[in-house]
């Protein structure tokens, strides 16, 4: 999954499900990114890629359990 984003004065959360990467390619200016997600080994893993500008905001990613995230 690729997802070109801008994120500006405001922030964004990103869940993801256990087990899936997040790989952050975009451009950060006086913000700041947060990869809470948990490890994974797994080489084959899913992976979200990230890419955009971040300005005067922030990205959390992090991971919870697919009912966790619905609810």
């Amino acid at each position: 999954i690729y997802l070109d984003i801008l994120v500006a004065f405001g922030g964004l959360s990103l869940v993801v499900p256990p087990g899936w990467r997040v790989v952050f390619d975009g451009t950060v200016t006086a913000g700041r990114i947060e990869d809470l997600t948990r490890p994974v080994d797994d080489p084959d893993a899913p992976i979200v890629r990230v890419g955009g500008l971040v300005a005067l905001g922030g990205i959390e990613a992090t991971t919870r359990p697919l009912v966790e995230a619905v609810a």
